[in-house]
């Protein structure tokens, strides 16, 4: 919510509650840590021209206590162990360092991990053993993109998935990593606003070739897995959700929304049960 505003609901009782954390700023990002109990929120201040316009708080659950861990430019990814990758997002100074922080926001590390073109090079993939981040040649932008694997100990770079841009330059990007496979979505630049096309590849990890690339009629907002082996589900800023095989990208179920309540956020599964976010506040629940 805007106004530095978090609102935490109860789905067992249907109650809600807010926690005003900053006099200004929108939440950007949250994650729970289940073993410290705890939320973490990343407040966006959209004034730019401010030194520091990320701020990180911790949300004790359930007594709502919170504390301010971090003021910065940065946004995050998480881990598997709840350890988080904040990588620089200075619109003036590029050349600061990504930090890497502990699940406490203790015991950080500074690397440099390489050139970021603000939201073109910026992605997220959470919950796995290691971090990944999109890079690029600042000078090249469109013909070298890579995905970098980072283990958390020492920031190191471990391996690397370069990203072909056979089909233009890839903008906007969105991925999400299922067993062996990346599936991502991209924005293909062009200079003529009306004349927009999406598209959703995925690369095997293994061979660190793209294995197929197929067109959407529109972007991408979230990724989420399915209950059901090689398949991820997406929600379209168009407002339908798409179930797709992962190895194949055949599409397999399309499920039409209205749109009736905005522009989808994001997406969260537990069980057979879909939770889709929306940008006016919605949450919509669907069995899958």
């Amino acid at each position: 919510m805007s106004d530095g505003i978090v609102e935490i609901w109860n789905l067992k009782e249907m109650t809600r509650q807010r926690v005003k954390l900053a006099d200004k700023g929108s939440c950007a990002q949250i994650f729970y840590n289940h073993d410290l109990q705890c939320l973490t929120v990343v407040i966006f201040n959209s004034h730019y021209s401010e030194d520091k316009h990320t701020s990180i708080f911790q949300i004790q659950l359930p007594s709502l206590q919170f504390k301010l861990v971090f003021t910065g430019n940065v946004v995050l990814s998480k881990n598997q162990q709840g350890a988080f990758l904040g990588r620089q997002i200075n619109y003036v100074n590029k050349i600061e360092k990504d930090t890497f922080f502990n699940s406490a926001f203790k015991n950080s590390l500074e690397r440099r991990l390489g050139h970021y073109d603000l939201f073109n090079h910026y992605i997220r993939i959470d919950n796995h053993k290691h971090f990944f981040a999109l890079i690029g040649n600042p000078a090249e932008q469109h013909t070298h993109k890579e995905l970098i694997e980072i283990e958390p100990e020492q920031g190191r770079v471990i391996d690397r998935y370069r990203i072909d841009p056979s089909q233009g330059h890839y903008m906007n990007l969105n991925a999400i990593l299922s067993g062996d496979w990346f599936v991502f979505q991209a924005k293909i630049y062009n200079s003529n606003p009306t004349n927009r096309k999406y598209i959703l590849f995925a690369i095997n990890r293994l061979t660190k070739t793209t294995e197929w690339l197929t067109d959407l009629p529109t972007q991408v907002s979230a990724f989420c897995t399915s209950i059901h082996h090689h398949q991820i589900i997406a929600s379209l800023t168009n407002g339908d959700v798409i179930i797709f095989d992962i190895v194949s990208g055949r599409l397999i179920q399309r499920l039409e929304r209205s749109n009736q309540y905005g522009f989808p956020l994001s997406l969260a599964r537990h069980n057979e049960i879909l939770a889709i976010g929306y940008d006016d506040g919605t949450v919509e629940m669907l069995s899958l």
